[in-house]
């Protein structure tokens, strides 16, 4: 466990701490993207609940949890997209991959290790940008016309869903990359990221569903246990030697 958590501590720094600019950019992306997501929801659909005669609380709350599930989602997949494939390039060109496996270090621990260095920074912002969005929405546009709509599933589906979801994801981005190309696993990371979101989006307001409900938690976990199968499907490809030829080219 210590050695893993070395490796992390190390990753860290190498994606986070010697690239300001580049984190300031990522957040001022994810700030810009999620405070846009966010108008767009009020402005379509919450704000004009809320003004209707008879406002209906159950969809205000279901807005919500589209809302918070949203917005930790964006902040995730773009700490994912930003960070991964550039650290993992670089690292390739100077064969740093090599001298870890050099010494004493399975090839799945670093695996691990590289996959919680981007996975932990990006929960961390997923947490921070869904209670922002929560609070927010609620104090500013929900409380004064119809008091707090407060539910413990609505939270429930940003804070918990979508790092339960998005810890596979890293998982397969980080392993593609690094037994072949980078870029393809962002390509993956890309892919993943726009049809879970889009699809969400569409299901919560086309469909109705309530991304607060105990269905949309099992089909969230289902979806997790499928990305997990993915998982355990590639990781035979991921072999010291595999790594190791995937510097050289």
């Amino acid at each position: 466990m210590s050695g893993l958590s070395a490796l992390i501590s190390a990753h860290f720094r190498n994606s986070y701490r010697l690239k300001p600019f580049v984190l300031a950019t990522m957040l001022g992306l994810a700030v810009f993207f999620i405070v846009g997501f966010v108008a767009l929801v009020c402005a379509l659909a919450i704000v004009p609940e809320t003004r209707s005669a008879n406002p209906d609380a159950a969809k205000i709350a279901r807005y919500l949890a589209m809302l918070v599930y949203g917005s930790g989602f964006i902040a995730m997949g773009l700490n994912v997209n930003i960070f991964t494939a550039n650290s993992l390039v670089k690292e390739k060109a100077q064969r740093i991959h090599e001298s870890i496996l050099g010494a004493p270090v399975g090839v799945r621990k670093l695996w691990m290790a590289k996959s919680l260095a981007v996975f932990l920074p990006g929960l961390a912002l997923c947490e921070l940008f869904s209670i922002a969005t929560f609070v927010g929405v609620e104090a500013l546009v929900i409380a004064p016309r119809m008091g707090f709509v407060v539910s413990a599933a609505t939270l429930l589906s940003g804070l918990a869903l979508v790092p339960i979801a998005y810890f596979p994801i890293c998982c397969i981005v980080i392993l593609v990359g690094l037994a072949g190309n980078p870029v393809s696993g962002n390509v993956i990371a890309n892919v993943a990221f726009s049809t879970l979101i889009a699809l969400t989006m569409n299901l919560a307001t086309r469909a109705g569903l309530d991304l607060g409900s105990p269905a949309f938690a099992l089909a969230n976990l289902a979806f997790a246990a499928l990305l997990g199968l993915v998982v355990l499907a590639l990781l035979p490809r991921l072999t010291k030697e595999r790594v190791i030829l995937s510097c050289k080219n």
